[in-house]
């Protein structure tokens, strides 16, 4: 009588993945980052622009605000490169130009929200009406998916989103 050895005959089973669960893992991982990876972008060029807009907003809030404070002319204007910022300043000569001595209230630093913001000046009297510079200031993403933000500032001095 022959007797077999029953464990010799079992199949061990190996821990791991197969070639084919990796490459469908891959596959599954390449259709969500074609699918997610531009709606990310989107959203984090739209964030962007509108920290930039609340930024400006508040600005020229308190420049206003400042205006009618101090009963000066009180301006805000962009520095060189439209991407960098603004100052708000006290505009002594009412020319929307930031001239040596003028003192500078508030400096914003826009580089980390990667936006444009059109390049310009408005300034506020000591009645808190906009005396000078345009009356919309426009804000650019850069993404072509983005629409931009405007600005407008009416002549009494309030600003609003559009």
């Amino acid at each position: 009588m022959h007797t077999q050895n029953i464990q010799s005959r079992k199949v061990k089973k190996t821990a791991g993945f197969t070639l084919i669960e990796l490459i469908v893992v891959v596959v599954i991982i390449g259709i969500i980052s074609v699918v997610g990876i531009p709606g990310m972008l989107s959203l984090l060029g739209n964030v962007s622009q509108t920290a930039s807009a609340d930024k400006l907003l508040n600005s020229l809030a308190y420049a206003r605000g400042e205006a009618v404070a101090r009963v000066e002319n009180i301006a805000v204007t962009t520095l060189p490169g439209a991407d960098i910022g603004w100052n708000v300043f006290i505009d002594t000569d009412n020319d929307c130009v930031q001239d040596n001595g003028e003192v500078v209230l508030r400096v914003v630093d826009i580089t980390a929200d990667s936006v444009t913001i059109g390049t310009g000046c408005v300034g506020f009297n000591a009645l808190g009406e906009r005396s000078s510079g345009p009356d919309t200031i426009t804000i650019d993403s850069g993404t072509a998916t983005i629409p931009d933000t405007v600005i407008t500032i009416a002549p009494s001095g309030t600003a609003r989103i559009n």
